[in-house]
């Protein structure tokens, strides 16, 4: 037998004819993400997660809270204290967060994740790098007026 074609139709006796994908039905392949769903739901939590663990982390900045146990080794060095303080002011004078999204990630050895960041006056990426144990490395920001 040949392989049919991917499009549904009517055989000779007028029935329905599935769509086929090469020597598949296209319907076991539309059905496999299911198969796999966990995945998928697994990883949007962590994703989730990530996200509400870094609004948490500038909203205990904003507080003069325990920030530091989110922060690496070398984020500590690099961050602490001028860059925590000038982070601090600038999201004290900007006023609450409205919305934090997650905008871009990448995995791997230079992990790095940009969210973004809605205020009553603009919109600021955050660009968080993370050391292998998920702590924040590093934070770039750029503001859009």
């Amino acid at each position: 037998m040949g392989r049919l074609p991917a499009v549904a139709g009517t055989d000779a006796s007028g029935g329905a004819r599935p769509f086929y994908s090469g020597n598949r039905p296209l319907s076991s392949i539309r059905d496999a993400p299911a198969k796999h769903s966990g995945n998928v739901a697994r990883s949007r939590e962590k994703r989730q997660t990530k996200t509400a663990e870094f609004r948490a982390f500038l909203d205990e900045v904003v507080k003069d809270g325990g920030h530091l146990e989110r922060l690496s080794t070398a984020g500590s060095a690099r961050l602490v204290p001028a860059a925590m303080n000038t982070l601090r002011r600038d999201l004290r004078e900007r006023g609450p967060i409205l919305k934090l999204s997650l905008a871009d990630r990448r995995a791997g050895a230079d992990a790095r994740r940009v969210y973004r960041v809605e205020e009553k006056d603009m919109v600021e990426f955050y660009s968080v790098s993370y050391s292998v144990d998920s702590r924040i490395d590093d934070i770039d920001l750029f503001s859009e007026y």
